[in-house]
């Protein structure tokens, strides 16, 4: 196993809700320091968004046949997928966790 590089000191401004929120999450022991909480969040994010770049490239090879999706495409595409969730979470939450 690679040994990791060490960590680097950074400074960053936050909004002071967003700061407090994150207090309270060390606080209640939910995460160990604003910096780990910082870490896993960007972590988090980096692999969402390298996930979403290959859903992308792979429904423009396989679904689309090498075509490229627009911009325009793209966000009608997240936003059917939003409302989909939004709807699967509504229904769930009204029949109970079992309900389809």
């Amino acid at each position: 196993m690679s040994e990791k590089a060490p960590k680097k000191p950074v400074s960053v401004t936050l909004d002071p809700e967003l700061l407090h929120a994150v207090q309270d999450l060390v606080a209640s022991g939910q995460t160990s320091s604003v910096s780990a909480w910082l870490n896993e969040t960007a972590r988090y994010r980096i692999e969402r968004d390298r996930q979403a770049a290959r859903v992308r490239a792979y429904a423009e090879e396989n679904l689309l046949g090498g075509a490229r999706l627009s911009d325009e495409e793209l966000a009608e595409a997240e936003g059917m997928i939003a409302a989909s969730i939004a709807r699967t979470e509504a229904r769930r939450s009204a029949g109970g966790a079992g309900a389809a």
